[in-house]
């Protein structure tokens, strides 16, 4: 009797020590899984905190530089007073915002119409950043018109603020937004980033009509025309409206065909030239990115406030 027991209880016995060793082999396999996840979570955790602490600080960064840069021009204005006549302004703070809203207004007409209207407003020898004449600005917005045949100044989004200086010069600052038509064409190039990566040139095209924050500061002479004029565009507070990824607008500027203060270069870098042609003959993946001059992001965010 006792053999029998034993010879039927034995492999019931075994049976149960498998189920055991089964329920064991799945907890460990759980928590397993569970000590992966949270290692996981807790990576994610720390890339998110240190994402957010690296915008920070380019946030404060670039108000710093923003700042930085107001100063330099105070004091490049503060410089020109001595060479300048102490016979009494004749302009008004309203004359002084016509004046300005007129020029923007000339930006936004045909170049034609522009000449006209800034040999009204502008003196021969006006001073643009580092160069002279009106040519000059025009020379800009032709280059903004012959890549985004739609350059429109937005004037119900600015705001004027005026400072005379003295009793003979005026200052004006105004900020506006620049509406600038997103094309295939005028993304590669001005930005050969886009060439290759597709997925954030499409994402750019979803809504091609794009507003960038623009700046401009005027200064008025005795007769009341501009003598010096400078603006700069804000691409990365516009970029960043639309990607909403600092990453994706940092590798956009590195070969963008931009100058410091967001201007088009005068010349489209060859390799822009050739990505294009690439990119037309549909073999974008041979394309060489690259760019002469490559622009340090942080020196570009220093030209204007992302807002963000």
């Amino acid at each position: 009797m006792d053999r029998a027991i034993c010879g039927f209880s034995c492999p019931k016995a075994s049976m149960n020590a498998e189920e055991d060793g089964r329920r064991d082999s799945a907890k460990k396999s759980k928590r397993s899984c569970n000590k992966r996840q949270q290692r996981y979570r807790a990576k994610q955790r720390l890339y998110v905190e240190r994402l957010e602490t690296t915008v920070k600080y380019l946030r404060l960064d670039v108000d710093q530089q923003v700042m930085n840069r107001r100063d330099v021009w105070q004091a490049r204005f503060r410089d020109l007073q001595p060479n300048l006549s102490v016979q009494r302004n004749v302009m008004s703070g309203s004359d002084v915002v016509t004046a300005m809203c007129e020029c923007m207004k000339a930006f936004g007409c045909s170049v034609q119409g522009d000449r006209a209207r800034l040999e009204a407003l502008m003196r021969s020898d006006v001073h643009n950043g580092d160069l002279v004449g009106r040519d000059s600005i025009l020379a800009q917005w032709k280059r903004l018109v012959r890549h985004f045949s739609d350059v429109v100044p937005v004037l119900e989004d600015c705001s004027v603020n005026v400072n005379f200086m003295d009793h003979s010069t005026a200052i004006g600052h105004v900020t506006a937004l620049l509406e600038l038509r997103l094309t295939r064409r005028n993304l590669a190039a001005i930005f050969p980033y886009t060439v290759t990566d597709t997925s954030v040139r499409d994402r750019l095209l979803v809504s091609p009509l794009v507003l960038m924050p623009m700046a401009v500061f005027f200064q008025f002479d005795e007769q009341g025309k501009v003598s010096r004029y400078d603006h700069s565009v804000d691409f990365v507070a516009g970029l960043y409206e639309v990607l909403r990824d600092y990453r994706d607008v940092a590798s956009m500027l590195k070969s963008a065909n931009l100058d410091a203060s967001g201007q088009i270069r005068d010349d489209e870098p060859a390799v822009a030239r050739s990505q294009l042609v690439c990119c037309d003959r549909r073999i974008r993946d041979k394309a060489v990115l690259g760019c002469p001059n490559k622009l340090s992001v942080r020196y570009l965010l220093s030209n204007g406030d992302t807002g963000e």
